[in-house]
């Protein structure tokens, strides 16, 4: 469709621009753009759950992974903050990580 095809195209320049594709559903500069990564991830999701062709075509998908649209980020995300966790560990020998831990506050609770 026209549309989606247009928020590709505005995708692929936000790649270009940003150099990734990790667009949040949030996206202030372009809320249409955040809302198509959003609905394409919820529809391949339950794609890869149900097994079904459900929303999204294989050649959607095929063109999101070509220009690098995370498919798991909560999963990428998961494994990147028990990266961050298991440095902490090395480093200080305990994975008690305060509140307010300066050097990566999302690693804080």
């Amino acid at each position: 469709n026209k549309r989606q095809n247009e928020r590709h195209n505005d995708l692929v320049s936000s790649v270009e621009k940003f150099g990734d594709a990790r667009v949040s559903e949030n996206f202030t500069k372009n809320p249409s753009l955040g809302n198509l990564v959003a609905k394409q991830k919820r529809c391949d999701k339950q794609n890869q759950s149900e097994n079904s062709s459900f929303g999204i075509t294989e050649d959607r998908i095929r063109m999101l992974n070509k220009i690098g649209v995370e498919r798991n980020t909560f999963g990428d995300q998961w494994d990147r903050r028990y990266q961050e966790l298991v440095s902490y560990e090395k480093e200080y020998g305990n994975s008690c990580v305060q509140g307010k831990f300066a050097q990566n506050p999302s690693l804080g609770y």
